[in-house]
């Protein structure tokens, strides 16, 4: 008969097991960038690797962090039906600046607040930019989400977020 602690070092050697076969898995759709310079060549394709990832809702947004500051982020739209989402922190009365650039397809931005409500929105056709001029109407979290219109998507070209929060 097992005692508790016996037990206890069972289930912690099955976790043990376990656990990294099941993050594995997790992560088999990922690319690593093997040199550094935000690309997958180990296929004999050009992947870009993002490493905002897993960013797919707002639930998952990366931080970028709080005002009076510049945020300048490259990511990719990989498959037809991916979002990536980004959040921070902006004041009451201060200007929040969205800008998509580089894009490699046709993308739409869009700024929500806390609650899921959407407060803007950038629809540009084809690969022209997307700009978003707003002013927060109150202090607290917002978010940022980029989606391909349609099915618009690039998993070779990044495009870039500039995030201006005066």
């Amino acid at each position: 008969m097992l005692t508790s602690r016996h037990r206890l070092r069972v289930l912690l050697a099955a976790m043990a097991i376990v656990v990294p076969l099941f993050a594995a898995g997790c992560r088999k759709h990922r690319h690593h960038d093997d040199d550094g310079d935000g690309y997958y060549h180990g296929d004999g394709g050009s992947r870009y690797d993002d490493r905002y990832e897993p960013n797919d809702t707002q639930y998952l947004a990366y931080n970028l962090g709080g005002p009076n500051n510049f945020y300048a982020v490259n990511g990719a739209i990989s498959w037809d039906s991916e979002e990536d989402w980004f959040t921070f922190w902006q004041d009451d009365g201060y200007d929040i600046t969205l800008s998509l650039t580089n894009l490699p397809d046709d993308y739409e931005l869009q700024l929500y607040d806390d609650d899921g409500h959407q407060l803007a929105v950038s629809s540009q056709p084809g690969l022209a930019n997307e700009l978003i001029f707003f002013v927060a109407p109150y202090s607290g979290r917002y978010y940022v989400r980029v989606q391909g219109w349609d099915t618009a998507h690039d998993e070779d070209r990044p495009y870039l977020l500039e995030v201006d929060l005066e």
